[in-house]
């Protein structure tokens, strides 16, 4: 029982480490911070899947002025978004079939004092922001994806 409380402390001390190695962090579960990335990123969520909708924050990183998000949306309670049957699809907007489900990945920018999504996927296959103008924008935040 030691032996792995000792070895979650570590793993926990490493990612603190890593993440300030980098130079972001990942804001408090119920955080003002938290809640203000979330909620930037939340009236285009229902926009394109429909409202309510609330998040699964699968990883997040935020420096001074750049956010870095990967949520995967939901209705509240828990309940699955099925894109087939969300305004996305209804409208043509995109060919949700070809999608890997309700997932957002989102770079912010700090704009007035509040945080802004400047570029967003939902349900991308691949790591799209690992390209180069994106990279030097928003290095500070995903530097570990991008090749320097």
């Amino acid at each position: 029982m030691m032996r792995f409380f000792l070895f979650s402390v570590t793993l926990a001390l490493l990612s603190a480490f890593s993440a300030a190695a980098q130079g972001w962090s990942e804001p408090e579960r119920g955080s003002a911070e938290r809640r203000a990335v979330l909620d930037a990123i939340r009236p285009i969520a229902a926009w394109h899947l429909g409202d309510p909708v609330e998040f699964i924050v699968e990883e997040m990183r935020v420096t001074r002025d750049l956010a870095f998000a990967q949520l995967t949306a939901q209705r509240p309670g828990g309940a699955a978004i099925d894109l087939a049957y969300t305004p996305m699809a209804f409208h043509g907007m995109v060919d949700v079939t070809d999608r890997d489900g309700p997932r957002l990945d989102v770079l912010y920018k700090r704009s007035g004092g509040q945080w802004v999504p400047v570029l967003y996927e939902i349900g991308a296959t691949e790591a799209w922001w690992v390209w180069q103008p994106v990279c030097e924008d928003f290095y500070a935040v995903i530097a570990d994806y991008c090749a320097r």
